[in-house]
């Protein structure tokens, strides 16, 4: 990415990533908390396309997993 865009562009990314990636978690937190699967498996398809966005290859995946398996699916990243 930083190839195409440069080293702002790249930097630009990761901050948009990281903001939104910290509202999508506390929102699967609540989502699991709450036992409301389908925001649950919605906001984990939102995070995975972010991280696709950006190469988290290995983040898309785990996201990927939850969508399709539900909430004990994905690990608790978010309370690291």
């Amino acid at each position: 990415l930083e190839a195409l865009g440069g080293a702002g562009f790249l930097a630009g990314l990761i901050e948009d990533f990281l903001a939104e990636a910290e509202t999508l978690l506390e929102e699967l937190q609540a989502a699991a908390a709450a036992g409301d699967t389908a925001a649950f498996r919605a906001r984990a398809h939102a995070l995975g396309s972010c991280a696709a966005n950006i190469g988290g290859l290995a983040l898309q995946a785990a996201c990927r997993t939850a969508q399709h398996h539900g909430m004990p699916a994905l690990p608790a990243v978010a309370a690291e």
